[in-house]
């Protein structure tokens, strides 16, 4: 580039311009872009290596594994591009034929990723986190990691039981957790110095699908500056360290416009019994689905501790339009 018409910052824009119209995963035009010359190769690199997805397969995907982190040890540069982390596995860490691959040392080099926003870790076979090793690579692994970056700003996490939900809330930047098909293990000391530390969590966007022994303490402190929150097939469970529940404060959800409640779900034990409090003043659109008219109750719950709503659906079983504001049809 000694000899380039403009400076190198001039075509690092144009690179990132063509970043926004290109196609992943084949990234067809960053590609060709980065045969121009030599200087374009990292322009276009920190495009395409943004993100890492793998799917954990035995007998499948072990050489896919290897020659990724052979290129990681090649080309370190590029450990500094990924932003987004993903892991599909099929495998059950507790089986033995799966000790082999997950003990493969090369695979730790995908711990010294410094710059990951997102991570994403889903098992297709339902596997228990307190059962994982602490010593092999795998979901519990990259859980222990990343969880305790202060730069990861959005966790999805699917098929995993007994997972602790102090690590959950460890990272200071969250805005968006995703939590399906899965448990929380009972919370203990870690929970209570987290919650008196930080009282409250950034987390803008919170959705949890079929999450069981969600503590109060910690949901009314995921939930306290969230704007939006999708709840469906969700279950509390009382524990001794649930201390900051009894705050009024933490049942008061000043920021929320959006809820999707789906599901039986009796809110009523979570709001305060006091006429004169709202819990949810900035709510604007109410989504709800309920399994009976009787408990259609809910709506009536969740709408009574409002003051802006806008738009309000109340849908019975499979579809059925029961209530729509500002008409009720019931």
């Amino acid at each position: 580039m000694d000899n380039a018409v403009f400076p190198l910052d001039i075509f690092t824009e144009i690179v990132d311009q063509l970043a926004t119209l290109d196609q992943p995963p084949t990234h067809s035009r960053l590609r060709q872009c980065s045969l121009v010359c030599k200087a374009f190769l990292p322009l276009a690199q920190k495009h395409i290596c943004q993100k890492i997805m793998i799917n954990l397969i035995p007998n499948v995907f072990p050489k896919h594994l290897q020659n990724l982190t052979e290129t990681l040890q090649h080309r370190p540069a590029i450990a500094s591009y990924v932003k987004t982390f993903s892991l599909y596995t099929r495998v059950r860490h507790d089986s033995p034929d799966s000790e082999e691959m997950l003990n493969d040392p090369s695979f730790l080099i995908l711990l010294q990723l410094p710059n990951i926003q997102t991570l994403k870790i889903s098992a297709v076979s339902r596997i228990s986190y307190s059962r994982c090793s602490t010593t092999t690579w795998g979901p519990r692994l990259l859980i222990d990691h990343y969880l305790r970056r202060d730069c990861l700003l959005n966790v999805k996490i699917g098929g995993i039981d007994d997972l602790p939900i102090h690590l959950i809330l460890s990272p200071p930047q969250l805005t968006n957790l995703t939590i399906n098909s899965a448990s929380f293990a009972a919370p203990d000391q870690d929970l209570d110095l987290l919650l008196n530390k930080r009282p409250h969590s950034l987390i803008k966007s919170l959705k949890l699908y079929g999450v069981k022994n969600v503590p109060r303490s910690s949901f009314a402190h995921l939930f306290s500056h969230a704007e939006e929150l999708i709840v469906a097939a969700v279950s509390f469970a009382h524990h001794s360290y649930d201390t900051t529940f009894q705050s009024t404060d933490a049942l008061i959800f000043k920021n929320l416009h959006t809820l999707h409640s789906y599901s039986e779900f009796d809110w009523s034990t979570l709001l305060a019994n006091k006429p004169s409090l709202r819990a949810f003043p900035a709510l604007k659109t109410l989504d709800l689905r309920i399994m009976s008219t009787e408990s259609s109750q809910n709506g009536i719950v969740l709408v009574d501790n409002t003051t802006c709503l806008e738009k309000v659906d109340v849908l019975q079983g499979a579809g059925s339009l029961l209530w729509k504001w500002p008409f009720f049809l019931t």
